[in-house]
């Protein structure tokens, strides 16, 4: 089938990017994800355009390192690192359609994208008889201190060890028969252990219905133990806004993660009550989750981008 297919031209848009160290030397390198076209660039602070006036001061720009075509379009994209690796670089998680989960890393004797391990999860048994992959796709994410990945598929979730390419598949209703209707996960900071949140709605709703049901999102925190191969639920909280659609952890010492839905922002603590604020006057007429009144920033989130940047230990700052 590849050879009877041949793509005139490249995709132009990028649907995922990675920051991390994949190259050895000083410095970080930046990775775009264009469909099934993964790119590798690298910061040049010494650039001076030739172009220019004379005596122009030098800039930055982005210089495209690697460039590699992949055989099927990417899904998600994560940056793990192996105890393993040589070179102390970063390594690349990738997940594909079925659940296949890839990890790679750049060689740099050959500066080519090598395979670490490949792990082949999901089949029939595991679809729960859905045929549309649009519906589920996975979703990969990696623990921050890079002791595990986990992501997850049609109705179950995987936590993979990258150090020992083991792997262990759970049904998410073995942790709770509620937890259905996934829409976010991530993984928390400060905990001994890893510990993937999830963000789901349980009894799903509309807005024609919000009169009536109204607060349906919550969250569940599991703790793995990757030693024993065992987890547990160790955070529950409903009764969270119904707009609520994305999860952001937020590092220490403040600890906990933020919830960004369209009318409002919810911050969750296990050691504080919960707090949030509306951003436009819809939050009060659909939510009776208790928000600061913030309606003059007459913001609407729906369908917007939110990434953490770095910031002072006893800041949280993110770029809508």
């Amino acid at each position: 089938m590849y050879s009877l297919l041949h793509e005139t031209d490249g995709a132009t848009s990028v649907n995922f990017s990675a920051w991390g160290n994949f190259l050895p030397g000083p410095g970080k390198q930046l990775v775009t994800v264009c469909a099934k076209s993964i790119k590798f660039y690298r910061l040049n602070p010494f650039f001076v355009p030739t172009d220019g006036f004379a005596g122009q001061p030098p800039t930055v720009r982005l210089e495209c390192l690697l460039s590699f075509t992949l055989m099927a379009p990417l899904r998600s994209l994560a940056v793990v690192r192996l105890k393993f690796s040589a070179d102390c670089c970063d390594s690349l998680a990738m997940t594909f359609d079925d659940a296949k989960l890839s990890i790679v890393g750049v060689n740099p004797a050959t500066m080519a994208l090598t395979t670490i391990s490949l792990h082949s999860i999901e089949d029939e048994f595991l679809r729960d008889g859905y045929t549309d992959e649009n519906i589920h796709q996975p979703e990969l994410r990696a623990d921050p201190e890079h002791r595990c990945c986990a992501f997850t598929g049609v109705c179950f979730w995987c936590h993979v060890n990258p150090q020992s390419h083991p792997y262990k598949i759970a049904w998410t209703n073995w942790l709770d028969e509620r937890l259905d209707n996934v829409l976010d996960t991530c993984f928390l900071h400060g905990y001994y252990e890893p510990t993937l949140l999830f963000l789901y709605e349980p009894i799903q709703t509309t807005a024609g219905r919000a009169c009536v049901r109204y607060d349906t999102v919550a969250i569940l925190a599991v703790s793995m133990n990757i030693k024993d191969r065992v987890h547990a639920v160790v955070w529950h909280f409903d009764g969270l806004p119904m707009t609520v659609a994305r999860c952001v952890p937020i590092r220490v010492p403040i600890g906990g993660v933020c919830l960004f839905g369209a009318n409002e922002i919810v911050y969750l603590n296990q050691s504080v009550p919960p707090r949030g604020i509306s951003l436009n006057s819809c939050a009060n007429e659909f939510s009776r989750f208790p928000l600061n009144d913030q309606q003059q920033l007459r913001l609407c989130l729906d369908g917007s981008a939110i990434q953490p940047v770095d910031s002072p230990p006893n800041d949280f700052v993110v770029v809508l």
